[in-house]
């Protein structure tokens, strides 16, 4: 299951949304992610989140279910 977010409309569980900054990100999911260039991805199990970052900016985010 994928879902892709593109308007700042849609939060995450914890307030992150389009338009939010990697500091914005890391304060609430912390320092526990890899990149893939322009991707931030915080993975646990079968759930990945993964934001998009424009320069410090999300403009995407992704979420990915392996079920």
């Amino acid at each position: 299951l994928e879902v892709n977010v593109l308007s700042s409309a849609v939060p995450t569980s914890k307030g992150i949304k389009v338009g939010s900054s990697l500091n914005d990100i890391t304060a609430v999911y912390g320092n526990g992610y890899t990149t893939d260039g322009n991707y931030i991805i915080f993975s646990s199990g079968i759930k990945t989140l993964q934001f998009f970052m424009n320069g410090n900016t999300v403009s995407e985010i992704d979420y990915y279910y392996n079920v």
